[in-house]
């Protein structure tokens, strides 16, 4: 007789707590999806960036003999030819 008369009396108290309760996960909720929506943005931002990051840069192999020197142009013949070499 006592307990429920103790619950008659605190259950209004007890349904505004679990109200609060289901506001608190539903929060919870929304925020971690937001968590995972801006992850998965960003890391595909990210990803993005670093391969525009890469395509600016060629590959070297350290293996490939030197390229050839430059054709000879009007430069390097004036060039050879003040040094004294034969064009």
């Amino acid at each position: 007789m006592v307990t429920a008369l103790t619950m008659t009396q605190a259950f209004d108290l007890m349904e505004r707590i679990d109200r609060m309760i289901a506001t608190s996960e539903l929060r919870r909720d929304a925020v971690l999806r937001e968590i995972a929506r801006h992850r998965t943005s960003f890391a595909a931002a990210a990803r993005a960036r670093l391969a525009e990051h890469d395509a600016a840069f060629a590959v070297i192999d350290a293996l490939a003999p030197p390229a050839a020197p430059p054709a000879n142009t009007a430069a390097n013949t004036a060039a050879q030819t003040a040094a004294g070499t034969p064009a």
